[in-house]
């Protein structure tokens, strides 16, 4: 192994990952529930994963300008978390929305989970909102996860062991034993 290729490795483990999330919210106390959730994850997770957060507001997704940003967002995701008041369902627009970036996550791998405020029903899944993302996960190849199972240890493990496939670009990248030979435009 030459000194390169040691270099090369060393840099990519010492590294924790990286964990996009993305925050879809209904209103301000939905958006303080999520907060909470994701300082939570921060910090459970700080020596491991780097969080980035991008945060949403569901009334905005009907501009087609940020609903297009969003959906850059959220086709990228690594985590999906939805925040409303209610577990009754998305509103529609919402719900267009998901439809418009749900194909190109496919082959992407992630979790989905939802956050609400009043909960009618006793277990989310039998909710019309919990159905509802719940197929969205499935159809989309995400984990659908609960917020408690969200910050435990076993989650994310499922999760790193299906994002570190190695493909043969990263294998290739990782087997180079001697540097690119030209650095820049003006070499």
């Amino acid at each position: 192994m030459s000194a390169m290729e040691l270099k090369t490795q060393e840099a990519w483990t010492d590294k924790p990952e990286w964990c996009e999330v993305i925050v879809v919210y209904d209103d301000l106390p939905c958006r303080d529930a999520a907060i909470q959730l994701c300082h939570n994850l921060a910090h459970k997770f700080e020596d491991d994963l780097d969080f980035t957060f991008s945060w949403w507001n569901m009334k905005y997704l009907m501009d087609p300008e940020l609903a297009r940003q969003a959906a850059e967002s959220a086709t990228r995701a690594d985590l999906l978390i939805f925040s409303t008041t209610s577990d009754l369902d998305l509103p529609l627009d919402v719900k267009s929305w998901i439809e418009e970036w749900l194909p190109a996550r496919l082959g992407r791998e992630g979790a989905l989970t939802v956050l609400t405020q009043q909960s009618h029903h006793p277990e989310l899944l039998t909710s019309p909102l919990g159905q509802h993302l719940s197929a969205v996960a499935r159809r989309g190849d995400l984990d659908f996860l609960s917020p408690r199972s969200l910050l435990s240890e076993d989650a994310w493990e499922t999760i790193r062991s299906r994002e570190q496939k190695v493909t043969p670009v990263l294998d290739e990248i990782l087997r180079r034993t001697h540097p690119v030979s030209h650095w820049g435009l003006n070499e």
